[in-house]
């Protein structure tokens, strides 16, 4: 009977531990897919913000925005549309997931610090504000259409249009220090 009992544990244990084996070695076979699979490569992420100052007055404008990622300007001499184009290229490096499928980021886009706008034809201005809106800064508001800026794609392009009306033109504050500021506008 001794015989028997250690030809059965020579059986079983063999076989169990060949079971193990094949259990460990399909999960490593299961990691080192996941890890090839939930590596990404570096690639490259364009944003472009298109500002248009749609000018339907007479009026003299220099219109200025700021971003963290620089500042532009631009004059409109009346009945007329001038733009302001913002270009980020940003490179995402290389990562592992743990969740391959999912994305769990948004891309970079470009982001606004301030709007200026110069009425220069009556020495005014209207500078939005960071926080704390009026109902004049609504009226400036109600004013502009954004569309696109879809920050989950590679390529995004957001264009924001604002049109200058005479409504505009009531709720600017006086500024003579425009004066100096544009000295080579108010020379001519």
């Amino acid at each position: 009977m001794i015989l028997k009992f250690k030809d059965m544990k020579k059986k079983y244990f063999s076989t169990a531990g060949a079971m193990i084996a094949m259990v460990a070695v399909r999960f490593i076979v299961v990691i080192m897919l996941f890890v090839v699979f939930s590596c990404f490569p570096s690639y490259t992420v364009t944003y472009t913000l298109h500002k248009s100052l749609i000018n339907e007055t007479e009026k003299h404008l220099h219109y200025i925005v700021e971003t963290y990622d620089g500042t532009k300007a631009v004059a409109s001499t009346g009945l007329d549309s001038v733009s302001i184009i913002f270009h980020k290229i940003t490179e995402i490096e290389s990562e592992v997931r743990l969740f391959p499928l999912m994305e769990d980021h948004q891309y970079p886009s470009i982001y606004e610090i301030r709007e200026s706008l110069y009425n220069l034809t009556d020495t005014s201005k209207y500078i939005t504000p960071m926080q704390d809106l009026s109902d004049e800064d609504w009226i400036f508001i109600r004013h502009r259409s954004f569309t696109g800026g879809d920050t989950d794609k590679r390529d995004a392009v957001a264009y924001s249009n604002f049109h200058f009306t005479d409504s505009i033109v009531q709720i600017m504050k006086k500024d003579y220090t425009m004066l100096e500021k544009f000295s080579e506008y108010y020379q001519k």
